[in-house]
């Protein structure tokens, strides 16, 4: 993958290439997360947040390098927006569960004779 910055031509490496394969596999991980029924959905969410800042953090802060401020405000950032991304979430699900439930299935209450 090549990427130009400042007309110079920049070559990732296997190894930075291979960082985008790690953190899709931890978000995916945290996506599985949501699949297990057993666990109590604010813990599940908890677990999703915190393998997911991890995954940003390991996989595209660290091999910046960036000194502690930069990092925390990266992570700080990242938060905000998933926050704001799992209060949409939770917005339209909960606008789309109550309108299955207002939409059940008709049963007759006069019985025909």
């Amino acid at each position: 993958m090549i990427i130009y910055v400042d007309d110079t031509e920049v070559l990732l490496d296997a190894s930075r290439v291979l960082l985008f394969f790690v953190a899709s596999l931890l978000f995916s991980l945290a996506n599985g997360i949501f699949k297990i029924k057993r666990i109590h959905t604010a813990l599940r969410f908890i677990i999703h947040y915190i393998l997911c800042v991890f995954a940003f953090a390991a996989c595209f802060m660290l091999p910046v390098s960036p000194d502690a401020s930069t990092m925390l405000v990266g992570i700080v950032i990242f938060s905000v927006i998933y926050f704001v991304i799992a209060a949409l979430v939770a917005l339209f699900r909960s606008r789309y569960k109550s309108k299955k439930e207002e939409t059940s299935e008709y049963k007759s209450q006069f019985s025909k004779k």
